[in-house]
This record gives C-alpha cells, structure tokens and sequence, in this order.
C-alpha cells in the first residue's frame, strides 16, 4: 500500500463511483440458500436493464444450449442460481466501463477472463468456491475504472506502450499516477461494502503489496486470482504481458503441470464463447 497522500480528484472519483443496489441486493439473495426464485424476479424487475440482460445471457449459447425463452421466470429457471449471480455482476460492472473506449473493451475482456479461469481453476482444486472464484475475478481490476477515469488519454497510452512487454500495470501506475490501481480499488472495495474476500483479492492480487494477515481461505482464493491474471494476460486475454506460463506455482493450489496444461488450455478454447455470452 502506499503512504502518498491520495489525489483528491482519485479521491472524488472513488465517492461517484457507485455499485448499483439491484444487483447488490440480488447478489446477497443468490448467496443465501433459503433464497426464493420469485425473491429475485422481484428484485431483478426493480432494474430494467439488468432485467434485459439476464433475458439476453439466457439465450445466450452458452447458457441456453439450444433453449428459447422470453420470460423472466423462465430465464431463471433456464440459467440457474449461480449463473443469475453471475449475469447481474457482469451486468452492473460491465454499465461501469465506457463502451466507446478501446481501454475499456480491453479492460472489461481482462477481468471476464480472469473471472472465467478462476471460476474453471476453483472447481478443478476445490479450494475455493468456484462462484466467488468468479466473482473475485470479476472486481479483481476495479480500481483501474478509477485511475481510467481520472488520468483517460494518458492511462490508454500508458496501456498501449506496456502491451506486450514485462512491465506489470501496478509498476507502470505508480510512475504515471503515483499510485496503482490495487490501492484505489481497495477503496473502492471499502466504499461498496464488498466482501473481506473481494478487498483481499483487490488489493493484494499483485503480491508485493499484501501486508494484511490472510486466513487459508483467503489465501488460497487469492493464489487462485494471481493465477488466473497470469493466464489471461499469457493468452492476450484483454491485454497481454510476457509471462513465463511453465514457471507458474501451479502446485501451490494442488495441480499437476499435466493437468495444468490441459486446463489452461481449455480455457484458451471456451473463451470466446464465454465472452460472446456476456458481452452486452
């Protein structure tokens, strides 16, 4: 973390930047198992757009398989609990990003990228719960809608010259803003009241800034998020980094480098349609 004083413009962005409410409050009803089908077509209803979208990912190929519908209740049914969970935080993090802007498309694909190889990552070792594995991913980068924001022109040339190289975003952030986009996020996470499990992922997915104490499930979901990142940015998923993919402490959350492979290798194959299905 850094000791610097915090621009107040970084500062003002962070206060304007809002979570929507529907899809916090529809979060936190998938996440009980008392919740009721109809508990979340109501509060699902509350937001048109969300409500649209979910219509869209359940026809979606990779949701439906072949099954039409044009129902709410239906969509629900179709796609499930934990793909609803899904749907509405990809919808509401996606309406952060400016469409328009290449660095957007780019970050937007980085973090549904992340969020898909944690999510395959988690289910494979069973250390973590592979729909918060997923969810991690999806916030893991929210402080870069920050640093966007507040620096625009010159973060997108920051992007562009580090494409492709060694430099992390972190490094390159703190010559640029003198700060990175782990601490605003970290922020962020703290003004959105999210999970201690998401703030632990924004904030020390880059490792050399992690001071907080962790317990085993917080580590290990973080492992997995550190992971997942080098994946994406090895694939170009988003944005691309030179990374030394065989050097990666797979074994550190229980894989074997054969397995391993096959599976960063699937995701290589279903990613696309992925992210067809949760484009908006």
């Amino acid at each position: 973390m850094t000791a610097k004083p915090i621009d107040k413009k970084i500062i003002d962005i962070i206060d304007a930047t809002s979570f929507p409410p529907v899809a916090l409050r529809i979060y936190t009803l998938v996440s009980r198992p008392d919740t009721d089908l109809s508990e979340i077509k109501k509060a699902l209803s509350m937001d048109p757009v969300l409500s649209a979208k979910a219509l869209q990912v359940a026809n979606s190929p990779f949701f439906s398989r072949g099954r039409h519908t044009d129902t709410l209740d239906r969509a629900l049914t179709l796609i499930g609990f934990n793909a609803v969970r899904m749907v509405v935080l990809c919808a509401a993090i996606h309406e952060l990003y400016k469409k328009a802007h290449d660095i957007d498309r780019k970050l937007w694909a980085h973090s549904l990228g992340v969020s898909l190889i944690a999510s395959i990552l988690a289910k494979e070792t069973g250390l973590v719960n592979e729909n918060n594995a997923a969810a991690a991913g999806l916030f893991h980068d929210i402080g870069k809608l920050v640093l966007r924001t507040a620096y625009s022109d010159k973060y997108s040339k920051m992007a562009e010259f580090i494409e492709g190289g060694t430099i992390s975003f972190n490094v390159a952030e703190d010559g640029l803003c003198g700060i990175n986009h782990c601490v605003t996020g970290s922020i962020l996470a703290k003004n959105w009241n999210l999970a201690r499990e998401y703030s632990v992922v924004i904030a020390c997915h880059h490792g050399d800034e992690c001071t907080i104490p962790l317990d085993r499930d917080e580590r290990d979901l973080l492992n997995i998020i550190r992971m997942a990142d080098d994946i994406a940015f090895f694939f170009g998923i988003g944005f691309s980094r030179k990374v030394d993919i065989i050097a990666l402490p797979y074994h550190t959350i229980g894989l074997t480098k054969k397995r391993f492979d096959e599976l960063i290798w699937h995701v290589n194959e279903i990613y696309e349609e992925h992210i067809n299905s949760l484009s908006f």
